[in-house]
């Protein structure tokens, strides 16, 4: 378990001037903070499986540059998490992964003046396998976003759908 606190004084935060249309970068009065907590685990059933867990709480809000206001900070969620489980059978190495990404606040500039908006929280999966061909040889596969998730991390920029890679791992030494 990992707990933080961290201030942030006279943060650098973008700007823009509505009368010029320039934007720019200034430092915000006074002081940000961001705290949270983070859980990590780890437990094997058996020698060659093994299963992690991973929780995030984040509390983040940045000090705007007039009035001193406290927003919370934009494309930071709240929660987190991820649950993983590994194996090794032989020459085969397999698993497979969840990661959650709750709800968090972004910045839309596809309006004028740019509006606040909430993004909606996402799971992604993952699935990977590899074959070890000999001590530096593997030959592996992997499926990003194994459930063709439709999700956003920044307002107007897409993300990958369903992804597989596949390829030849060389290592040398240890």
């Amino acid at each position: 378990m990992t707990a933080y606190r961290q201030r942030l004084k006279d943060e650098i935060v973008s700007t823009f001037n509505s009368t010029t249309f320039l934007s720019s970068a200034a430092n915000a009065a006074g002081t940000s903070r961001r705290q949270g907590i983070e859980f990590e685990g780890e437990w094997r059933p058996v020698e060659n499986v093994g299963v992690t867990a991973t929780y995030s709480h984040v509390d983040a809000e940045e000090q705007q540059v007039r009035g001193g206001l406290l927003l919370r900070e934009v494309r930071r969620p709240r929660h987190s998490a991820s649950l993983g489980l590994d194996g090794t059978w032989g020459r085969i190495r397999a698993g497979a992964a969840l990661a959650y990404v709750g709800e968090r606040q972004d910045l839309d500039f596809n309006v004028f003046p740019a509006r606040r908006v909430t993004l909606g929280d996402y799971v992604l999966a993952e699935t990977r396998i590899a074959y070890r061909l000999s001590e530096a040889l593997e030959a592996f596969g992997r499926i990003a976003n194994a459930f063709d998730a439709d999700y956003q991390d920044v307002v107007g920029f897409a993300t990958p759908g369903r992804t597989a890679y596949a390829g030849i791992r060389l290592t040398f030494g240890d």
